[in-house]
């Protein structure tokens, strides 16, 4: 078994604005105790107030936590077969609808390659024809989150949803999304 991995992503959250919200999350993290305030190997590791952070009695502790800024692709399910959603139709994009042959990776491969060198990574949809930055594209069952600001915790009981509502609340942002994996 591997490492189990949930993160907290500010989805949509411009990465100027990423870059400054980030550490000010960890200083929170850390000044309400929730997190030690000297990092390990993969992290941060859980302070004295940690059962804020799960649903679990008692809580048990993480293997780390760590806060991830810049251009970054958060895995929801890997092995999942979720299909991106077009932001303009809402539809959903099955891989035999991109054009070319190859499905969703081989048409989003350059995109994801202008994303990573600093451009919008623009994605023109095959239903609608209307091209958006990748980061506004979803997948179903957040499959990929492209953003530039994620908590993730390694090996950590499952987070509760009033601290996943605090995480949103301290970031000052709306669509914090909630993803779940194991590598």
């Amino acid at each position: 078994m591997g490492d189990h991995l949930q993160t907290l992503v500010a989805a949509g959250m411009a990465e100027e604005e990423a870059a400054t919200r980030g550490p000010a999350l960890l200083r929170w993290l850390i000044g309400e105790r929730v997190l030690a305030p000297e990092p390990r190997e993969r992290g941060y590791v859980a302070g004295p107030a940690w059962e804020r952070v799960t649903r679990e009695r008692p809580a048990e502790p993480c293997d780390g936590v760590e806060v991830l800024t810049g251009r970054q692709v958060f895995f929801g399910w890997i092995g999942g077969e979720g299909d991106p959603l077009c932001p303009s139709c809402s539809r959903a994009v099955a891989d035999v609808e991109w054009p070319g042959g190859g499905g969703c990776q081989k048409a989003l491969t350059p995109a994801m390659e202008s994303w990573y060198a600093g451009g919008s990574g623009a994605v023109r949809c095959p239903l609608c024809g209307t091209a958006t930055p990748l980061t506004a594209w979803r997948w179903q069952d957040d499959l990929w989150v492209f953003a530039h600001l994620g908590l993730t915790f390694h090996n950590a009981p499952p987070l509760s949803v009033e601290f996943v509502a605090e995480v949103a609340a301290v970031l000052e942002h709306d669509e914090v999304r909630w993803l779940a994996t194991t590598h």
